[in-house]
């Protein structure tokens, strides 16, 4: 009987997940697995930049007819005044409610979107690579995942997150779902085609990366362009650093004039 060594082998979620440090390098975040479907945020920036650019013109028309005299116009003109200006009030009311009704373009909503789509590409780089046979994986009792054959039928289920796949129905296997792993020397030769620098795990720790973020942005601004509050939320949005660590990457980090509370004043 065959034993598994499971130190010679990575998990699912461990090929993701290097996978996506390769893929991205430093825009990887680490909660990319987990990110749930997320509209792209352009076609809501786009809507929002042409009704506020409409909305200017037709205040601008409204500013314009309130500085018409009416005194001296003809009952005809009043009629046609009157008309002009009840369209373009209706115009205004309706663009500043449509703009309104717009999702807000917070960072986190970027970042959601940002964090599903990076998650579509590795996963679509491994169904690749899995289908065309570059990897493996291996499943409980030797089996070996037949990923061209399975990802015919809607069964075939792969759970990144879980490290887990389902095997699809019609299969004669003692097993439905099973934990799944791919060689490590397999992984890595594949792997090459992404260039070197597969991040440890402490290089990869949230920490970590809050840390070198922060050291980029005080070497790049020079003054601190606002206050630590925000900093501190960049932290916990981009890298999920815990709140407590990154007031510790704060303290540890950011020279003594950054220390004082709000943005440094220009002189």
């Amino acid at each position: 009987m065959l034993q598994f060594d499971i130190t010679q082998y990575y998990s699912l979620f461990e090929v993701f997940e290097r996978t996506g440090q390769l893929m991205f390098r430093d825009l990887w975040t680490g909660r990319e697995i987990w990110s749930k479907p997320a509209d792209d945020p352009n076609p809501v920036a786009v809507e929002r930049d042409t009704l506020g650019k409409t909305l200017a013109t037709a205040l601008a028309l409204q500013t314009q007819l309130n500085s018409i005299p009416q005194e001296h116009l003809t009952h005809e003109a009043k009629n046609n005044f009157n008309s002009d200006y009840a369209i373009n009030y209706a115009e205004i009311d309706g663009l500043k409610r449509r703009l309104t009704e717009l999702p807000q373009m917070s960072d986190s909503y970027i970042a959601d979107f940002e964090l599903f789509s990076r998650r579509v590409s590795v996963e679509q780089e491994l169904w690749k690579a899995f289908t065309d046979k570059s990897l493996t994986a291996q499943l409980r009792s030797n089996v070996l995942a037949d990923w061209r054959s399975w990802s015919h039928y809607p069964s075939f289920k792969v759970h990144y997150c879980l490290s887990m796949i389902i095997v699809p129905h019609h299969q004669i296997i003692a097993f439905r779902r099973s934990p799944a792993f791919v060689d490590k020397k397999a992984f890595l030769q594949w792997a090459e085609r992404f260039g070197s620098g597969i991040y440890d795990d402490e290089q990869y720790a949230p920490k970590q990366r809050a840390r070198s973020w922060l050291l980029e942005q005080v070497d790049k601004s020079g003054s601190k362009p606002y206050g630590k509050s925000r900093f501190i939320e960049e932290m916990v949005l981009k890298f999920g650093t815990p709140k407590r660590e990154a007031n510790r990457v704060w303290q540890e980090v950011v020279p003594q004039s950054w220390s004082k509370p709000g943005p440094v004043r220009k002189k």
